[in-house]
């Protein structure tokens, strides 16, 4: 493995970076593979969402709530696993310049400074930037190296082998509604199907 200049990790052997391909697509369509047959055993046998699928059904509108449900699960699934969850780029760390993040006055007083922020109050002190082993660049605060993907994320929660991505700060709120739709969707098949 090598870095490249955006900062993964690349394998030389497959010649894309780690993290990608064929394992991440095979995945991805073994999960909807998976949904899909859950669904068609409910359909082929004499279920409850069976009956309620059918034309003069009372319980159609049920049945077609929970085929919108499982539809709208699917649909989040895809997006939070393909969405950018938050990589941390290059340019942005070329603008930050000696390292220091400083947060700006929030009296709009200009106070004196002697250099070691010792006599500032804790608003106004710098921080310091970590430095990223693997990419080579300064995180941002709240940010963390995936090993699995090889790169640095943006409030990076954890990457999850299920969708084949990180969660992060661009998709966090699409994988909690992923996990509700999904949640709701299992007990409405365990418990009403």
């Amino acid at each position: 493995l090598q870095l490249t200049s955006s900062g993964s990790r690349f394998d030389r052997r497959r010649g894309r970076p780690t993290g990608s391909g064929l394992r991440a697509v095979l995945i991805r369509l073994g999960h909807a593979a998976l949904c899909f047959a859950v669904l068609a055993s409910l359909l082929a046998q004499k279920s409850q969402l069976r009956l309620a699928l059918l034309p003069d059904s009372p319980g159609l509108i049920g049945g077609l709530a929970y085929l919108a449900l499982f539809t709208v699960s699917l649909l989040l699934y895809f997006v939070t696993s393909l969405i950018d969850p938050g990589y941390v780029s290059n340019q942005l760390h070329a603008q930050s310049g000696n390292g220091r993040l400083t947060s700006p006055p929030s009296d709009g007083e200009d106070d004196a400074d002697d250099g070691d922020g010792r006599d500032l109050p804790a608003s106004r002190r710098s921080l310091e930037l970590r430095f990223c082993r693997y990419c080579l660049i300064e995180q941002p605060l709240r940010a963390r190296h995936c090993e699995d993907c090889g790169r640095c994320v943006s409030r990076f929660d954890h990457h999850c082998p299920w969708v084949e991505n990180c969660i992060g700060e661009r998709n966090h709120a699409t994988f909690l509604a992923f996990l509700l739709c999904q949640s709701v969707c299992i007990w409405w098949t365990v418990f009403y199907v």
